[in-house]
This record gives structure tokens, C-alpha cells and sequence, in this order.
């Protein structure tokens, strides 16, 4: 599954709590993947880590595992997308 917009408030509050709550109750399993996209600069632990720390801000404390929270995590990989610079910043030669 690729994510467009990964470092997102859409990504943090809505997707990424409902890709746990399938993860939880069984309904993603098997190896899967989830690849954020995203125009922050994160290194896949990074991201790992950032989305952990979101999950426990906004999956509700009754549905909260955190060793699933912990192992859900470990299907995130992150690829930052750098914006290129205006002509006006480095215009072409």
C-alpha cells in the first residue's frame, strides 16, 4: 500500500488509526507493507517512531496494544519527496 501525503494530519488522525484497527482485530496480515510518501525528511525508524507516538495519541486508550502498536509499526517504510527549486532560486543555465 503506498500513503501520498505520509507526514500528513490526514495520514496521523485517520489512516493510520484505522490500518491498526484492521491490524488488530486480523484483518491485515500476512506480510504486508505500507510506504509512506511524504515531503518531510524521515528516515524509515524515524517515521516508525513518529507514527508510534501518533497512534497513542489518537486510537482511543481501550483499543491501545503497544506491542501491536509496536509491530504494526514494523511494516512502515518512508520515502521523503525533496520539492524542486523555482527557476527564480536556481534558474537554468
Amino acid at each position: 500500500m503506498i500513503i501520498f501525503g505520509a507526514s500528513g494530519d490526514l495520514t496521523k488522525r485517520k489512516l493510520m488509526p484505522a490500518l491498526y484497527s484492521l491490524y488488530r482485530d486480523k484483518r491485515l496480515t500476512g506480510s504486508f507493507t505500507v510506504l509512506g510518501i511524504g515531503r518531510t525528511v524521515y528516515s524509515d525508524e524515524d517515521y516508525r517512531s513518529y507514527i508510534l507516538g501518533e497512534l497513542q495519541q489518537f486510537v482511543k486508550a481501550e483499543e491501545q496494544n503497544l506491542e501491536l502498536m509496536s509491530s504494526f509499526v514494523s511494516h512502515l517504510y518512508y520515502l521523503p519527496l525533496f520539492r524542486r527549486l523555482s527557476y527564480s532560486q536556481h534558474p537554468p543555465m
